[in-house]
């Protein structure tokens, strides 16, 4: 059953975390893809900081960076706490 808010998905995407990295982006991406069609900018940023985490886990230092940029860009835009 697909998640139905965006608490369960924010939920998913940082229940990967632990687990296969490959699997872990598809499903944070896929909250990425989502929340950027509902206009949802807190779970955008949220999503975008979840995946430069699973970057920076791998040593992927330059896309982790990205990622954290984007997010704060999105935090700072639209005044999020």
């Amino acid at each position: 059953m697909p998640p139905k808010n965006k608490e369960e998905r924010l939920n998913i995407s940082k229940n990967y975390f632990d687990q296969n990295f490959d699997k872990s982006v598809k499903e944070i991406e896929k909250v990425l893809k989502k929340s950027i069609k509902e206009k949802d900018k807190e779970a955008e940023a949220i999503s975008l900081i979840n995946l430069g985490g699973l970057y920076f886990e791998k040593k992927k230092y330059t896309i982790a960076e990205k990622n954290y940029i984007k997010a704060l860009e999105i935090i700072r835009k639209e005044d999020l706490k």
